[in-house]
């Protein structure tokens, strides 16, 4: 049976029904990250699915007042996937801040924090 769990104060995420399975949040802060968001997105979410089925995720994305379109990616994004949720700052408050917003906001009965990061590299291929 599944449970509605409120929203955090003040984050602007909806309430959403509580999964039967442990729930880990994973907070990423974003600030101009629109070349590789999409590929962070797809190695962070991959690597969470292929931890257990018996463990659920959510990823609370944070643009930080980005200045490119970092933000209007992300909102494309979690528009189709419903585990992931974007906080949308109107300016910079820096990465601290967003960390602290991207907590508030988690339902998770553990939480971590990752970079969304333009330091991602290409895999190499072998033949």
């Amino acid at each position: 049976m599944s449970t509605i769990t409120p929203a955090a104060a003040g984050s602007g995420l909806p309430a959403h029904p509580r999964p039967q399975h442990p729930l880990i949040s994973v907070v990423c802060p974003v600030y101009r990250e629109e070349e590789t968001i999409g590929e962070f997105r797809r190695r962070l979410v991959a690597a969470m699915e292929s931890v257990t089925p018996q463990i659920s995720f959510e990823v609370i994305f944070v643009n930080d007042g980005s200045d490119d379109r970092s933000g209007a990616v992300l909102r494309e994004l979690c528009a189709e996937d419903p585990r992931l949720k974007l906080i949308d700052f109107s300016r910079n408050f820096g990465h601290q801040l967003a960390i602290t917003a991207g907590m508030d906001a988690a339902h998770g009965d553990a939480a971590s924090s990752s970079t969304a990061t333009s330091r991602i590299r290409p895999r190499s291929s072998r033949a």
